[in-house]
């Protein structure tokens, strides 16, 4: 089960309804073997740790983080830690990946527009590596690849 949530819990209400009704309702289909596992996935990362910090171990299984692990924003490593000392797996979905999620993102009302200044800067970054004979793409995925303490990437 995923529940996809914005800062002001854009789905389900506020954050606090999806601690104290959404998640622990979660943890009742999963104990009934409903369900298996239980994902959050939030464009802001501060979701995380709210959410966490105030459910039981194990009530949260993995967290789906869109673009915060790659080569224009590792934002995402400094909470990896404590992901992992939640036990916590993740899922990060590279700018690759980000086609299908803007549709998504624009069906479920979440506004990510890339701004004209941070496409140029792209289209700079990759002439520089075409450049040097780099492929901006090979690199781009081999980086988002990288970290071991992500389980996945999209």
């Amino acid at each position: 089960m995923m529940i996809n949530v914005s800062e002001r819990g854009l789905l389900f209400g506020c954050l606090d309804q999806i601690v104290s009704e959404t998640l622990p309702t979660l943890s009742k289909l999963k104990e009934a073997g409903k369900i298996r596992f239980t994902e959050i996935t939030s464009l802001p990362l501060g979701i995380f740790n709210y959410v966490l910090d105030r459910v039981p171990p194990g009530t949260v299984d993995v967290i789906l983080s869109y673009c915060h692990y790659s080569i224009n924003d590792s934002t995402l490593e400094g909470l990896l830690p404590y992901l992992n000392c939640k036990g916590v797996g993740v899922i990060n979905a590279s700018p690759l990946s980000m086609g299908f999620f803007q549709r998504l993102a624009l069906l479920s009302g979440i506004q990510h527009l890339l701004k004209s200044r941070c496409h140029n800067a792209c289209q700079a970054a990759a002439a520089h590596s075409k450049a040097k004979g780099k492929n901006m793409s090979k690199l781009a995925l081999q980086y988002s690849l990288s970290n071991k303490a992500i389980s996945t990437t999209l």
